[in-house]
């Protein structure tokens, strides 16, 4: 089955909140039919720290899957793009990501309150017009906002993903940082950043495009087996404290992703200094001191000290430097 979304919908539920009243207009219905979607996934924008409550889940579905070990949700964060990143652990601990994007869809009557089901696609399929929802990698259903965050379903969809068993589960949201100690430049830390060099110095000697050596080491085994090596990398920073490295291919897909938590370093009153970490556990005080040296809304460049190290890196917008292998 593949609905019609938008317009469709829309025309579907024309006159169904008001049954008595045969003379609706079909363009306010189909504002009301967007505005609710909007308010629901508005308010799944963010980071959400999630904790697995039941196997199974509160929907009785029976679908579940063994592509691949058994895997749970860890935290997800939800962008106002509706882009999303999911954070999936497995039985033996392992950590992985599966992105793509979100779209909430009304199955029935749109009235007050009514909760829609979050369908999650991969992050090439195509959302416009005419949606196949059997191709969604899965989705979040029975919705429910608590006074603690929220409480949903997650249902494996068409795909090989390790998510593959159904769980019922609740989440609590990150808090925002502060960021008005950056003032105008608040936007420009959270655009989409490209990595175009890297410059490492040991011991007063510079190496520089240093960042197509770190893909070389960190992807060294894909040189001998069929697995895709990244052409280049990119960071994006989340007003919720992620810091995720992108490891993307020549057509700008997804390879990999490494995560980090971030703060700024109070110790500097200008809000120029934050801190990374790559453990959730680890103490601030020992996490990587980077350095805003420059950023406007075309270029970023940071300074980062680690173990007697500088990296000083260059970002850009649009211009992209593939590493060739």
């Amino acid at each position: 089955m593949k609905p019609i979304l938008f317009s469709l919908m829309a025309l579907m539920l024309l006159g169904c909140l008001d049954k008595k009243n045969t003379a609706v207009d079909p363009l306010v219905e189909k504002q009301l039919f967007l505005e609710l979607q909007l308010q629901a996934e508005v308010q799944l924008v963010g980071k959400w720290k999630v904790r697995k409550k039941t196997s199974g889940s509160r929907s009785n579905s029976t679908q579940s899957k063994s592509f691949l070990a058994n895997c749970s949700i860890e935290n997800f964060e939800m962008f106002g793009n509706q882009n999303f990143i999911i954070k999936t652990v497995d039985d033996n601990g392992n950590f992985n990501f599966v992105t793509g994007q979100y779209y909430s869809y009304f199955e029935s009557v749109v009235i007050q309150g009514k909760i829609p089901r979050i369908y999650l696609f991969a992050a090439d399929y195509d959302l416009k017009d005419t949606v196949d929802f059997e191709a969604a990698l899965g989705s979040i259903e029975n919705l429910a906002f608590t006074s603690d965050g929220i409480e949903f379903d997650y249902i494996p969809g068409n795909s090989d993903l390790c998510l593959n068993a159904p769980y019922t589960y609740e989440a609590a949201k990150e808090e925002k940082l502060d960021v008005d100690g950056l003032g105008e430049q608040a936007t420009n830390l959270f655009l989409d950043w490209n990595l175009k060099n890297l410059v490492v110095t040991v011991n007063g000697s510079e190496l520089s495009d240093f960042q197509c050596e770190i893909i070389a080491q960190s992807f060294e085994n894909c040189f001998d087996e069929s697995c895709t090596i990244p052409s280049y990398i990119s960071l994006s920073i989340t007003e919720y404290g992620s810091y995720y490295w992108k490891y993307r291919d020549v057509n700008n897909s997804i390879v990999s992703i490494e995560d980090a938590f971030w703060k700024f370093d109070e110790r500097d009153p200008t809000a120029q200094t934050f801190l990374i970490k790559y453990d959730a556990l680890k103490p601030w005080d020992l996490g990587n001191i980077i350095k805003i040296i420059r950023l406007d809304s075309a270029t970023m460049e940071l300074l980062e000290t680690r173990d007697s190290l500088e990296y000083r890196y260059l970002f850009t917008i649009n211009d992209v430097e593939n590493c060739t292998f």
